[in-house]
């Protein structure tokens, strides 16, 4: 993995869709609105029309610490039709994700697929983990890890981990026992990922 230190992290905000009253005349009904837990409109929190570029990036990050969006100052100047607001948040449906203001980042890397970063106080370069694995990848994965008989374990003692454990049909990186059985490994969320991308290069 490669990370990126910046000189400083701002935290500008949790920002969600909303829609504002009144509405803005020359705004198109279409437009997507974000405030944060402020109440403060996105484009007024990073300064949209400051005519000074500083090189800061901006970047928005789900709840699973993915870098969705990365822009640089440059590239957010609103032109004035309302076209950019709703570029900034691509992939969040909800219309919901944590804003950074970051200075210093290398521009290297950071325009890549944003599906590619992750978050953890810095930007990291990493594999994305699959979407699912067998049950049989993911139990070699955890026994070459030293974790199967934990896991078994606590099988035993959770009846409704204990099902899934022996009947799940695949192993689902979004299903919550899978967090559920992390939590309980003292495992971080990245080192679930480092897991699944094990499990799924092993060829049974």
């Amino acid at each position: 993995m490669e990370s990126f230190v910046a000189d400083s992290v701002e935290y500008l905000g949790t920002f969600s869709r909303y829609r504002p009253d009144p509405y803005p005349e020359n705004a198109p009904l279409n437009a997507i609105w974000h405030r944060n837990e402020d109440g403060e409109d996105f484009w007024d929190v990073i300064e949209w029309n400051n005519p000074e570029p500083t090189g800061d990036h901006f970047i928005g990050i789900t709840a699973d610490n993915i870098v969705r969006t990365s822009v640089l100052d440059e590239d957010r100047i609103w032109d004035g039709d309302y076209s950019r607001r709703i570029s900034f948040f691509p992939e969040s449906p909800a219309g919901t994700m944590r804003c950074y203001r970051v200075k210093g980042l290398p521009n290297r890397g950071v325009d890549a697929p944003y599906n590619l970063l992750k978050w953890d106080g810095d930007l990291t370069f990493f594999t994305p983990p699959p979407v699912s694995v067998s049950p049989a990848q993911a139990r070699i994965a955890l026994h070459s890890a030293g974790l199967l008989g934990q896991v078994k374990q606590i099988a035993e003692d959770d009846p409704e981990i204990g099902i899934w454990f022996e009947y799940a049909t695949a192993w689902d990186r979004a299903n919550p026992h899978v967090s559920d059985l992390g939590a309980a490994l003292g495992l971080t969320e990245a080192q679930i990922d480092d897991l699944f991308v094990t499990a799924a290069a092993i060829n049974v």
